[in-house]
């Protein structure tokens, strides 16, 4: 155990921008999203839920990894220190409970459930994960570990949001990205709780970057919330997720529909 945690402690220089390690990921990642996207675009249902699912049981694998990792240190056995900052529970983790849930329930009984997961993972975890994927100076750190789970995290983000996109290529339209905003809402609500009950016990908590009572470190737009307030600052961050996930619901749609904006607001198969 000593060893395992060792090796996966590994201290490197931090990666930059267009590092080796970078353009290495970035390409990894575009051959495998077109290469699934390509060759499973047509694939059985069953199909679909078996590439989705083990992309999914290898970041679950990844993230025990990484809670074991940052919990405990190599220099001393008997140290363990769970930090809530760890916590998975950003927009880029939603992955690992939506996932379940879309696949272990009927689609059929469920449709609208199923539409807004889906419109979710197509629209507002793909476009996180590719913001990540190309900007990952935010990200990165000296920790071997945790560049590599998050690269391939965020990568993963990619590869499937884009094939799901493909996949259910005739299904989706703007209900879907509206039902998708309703689970936005959701997590958003379930945050601002979680942050607010752990806060006293963890003061680094920011649980999608939505703590009502300590300043968000969510660089850039957190001045907001130290300016004018925590209220101003929600609407702010919400628009701005709300917008990135229209832009990533809008090129996905004029290039399956080849351009044609007349079905952009389609709301009816």
């Amino acid at each position: 155990m000593a060893e395992f945690i060792h090796f996966f402690q590994k201290e490197v220089e931090k990666p930059g921008l267009f590092s080796l390690f970078h353009i290495i990921s970035l390409v990894v990642i575009i051959g495998l999203t077109v290469l699934i996207s390509y060759l499973f675009r047509n694939s059985t249902r069953k199909t679909y839920k078996r590439i989705i699912l083990t992309g999914w049981i290898i970041l679950l694998i990844l993230e025990v990894i990484k809670q074991v990792v940052k919990s405990f240190y190599y220099g001393d056995p008997s140290y363990f220190k769970y930090s809530f900052y760890h916590l998975p529970f950003h927009l880029c983790s939603t992955i690992y409970y939506i996932v379940p849930i879309l696949l272990f329930t009927d689609s059929e009984k469920h449709k609208a459930l199923h539409d807004a997961l889906t419109g979710f993972m197509c629209f507002f975890v793909l476009y996180a994960g590719i913001g990540v994927i190309f900007y990952n100076e935010i990200v990165m750190s000296t920790l071997l570990y945790t560049n590599i789970q998050t690269m391939i995290h965020h990568g993963m983000q990619v590869v499937l949001g884009v094939f799901m996109i493909v996949w259910n290529r005739n299904n989706i339209n703007f209900k879907t990205f509206l039902h998708g905003l309703i689970v936005l809402g959701i997590f958003t609500v379930l945050a601002i709780i979680v942050n607010v009950a752990l806060t006293p016990i963890s003061d680094g908590i920011d649980m999608f970057y939505v703590n009502p009572i300590k300043n968000t470190s969510l660089p850039v737009v957190g001045v907001i919330q130290e300016k004018y307030g925590f209220v101003l600052y929600l609407i702010v961050y919400l628009l701005i997720n709300v917008t990135l996930a229209f832009i990533t619901y809008t090129v996905s749609m004029l290039i399956i529909h080849k351009f044609n904006f007349k079905e952009l607001f389609i709301i009816d198969n």
